[in-house]
């Protein structure tokens, strides 16, 4: 393909994929690739996945992409973005996890936060302050 040509990318749901496969089978890769207009990789990919495209639901846009390298890493991503953003919407809708006798509109010195977070001598701690 040259360079600076933009190609539309589609996607194909499992029926389609099924009968491209059928006639690649029979006429070949090149040949299933003119008739229905799809890459010839794609055709050499899709004779790969023919089991599992039997077996999905024919009208699902089907094995598009690469899944997961780490499933489990994602869904605990995905699960501490979910809680992020309900915590940003908790902040601006006023409601916090301070306890309810907790004066929040008292300013504290520096003293009284190294008191109450007993935190040491390193000035970098209170530069946002």
């Amino acid at each position: 393909m040259a360079t600076g040509i933009k190609r539309k990318r589609s996607a194909y749901d499992a029926s389609f994929k099924l009968k491209v496969v059928d006639h690649a089978e029979i006429h070949g890769n090149r040949a299933a690739s003119r008739e229905f207009t799809v890459p010839e990789t794609n055709v050499r990919e899709w004779r790969k996945q023919k089991v599992v495209l039997k077996d999905m639901n024919k009208t699902k846009k089907a094995q598009r992409g690469r899944r997961a390298m780490y499933p489990d890493m994602e869904k605990e991503l995905y699960e501490w973005i979910i809680d992020q953003r309900n915590s940003e919407e908790s902040e601006e809708t006023g409601e916090t996890d301070v306890p309810a006798n907790w004066d929040t509109d008292e300013k504290l010195t520096r003293e009284e936060w190294e008191q109450v977070f007993s935190v040491s001598d390193d000035e970098s701690v209170f530069e946002a302050f």
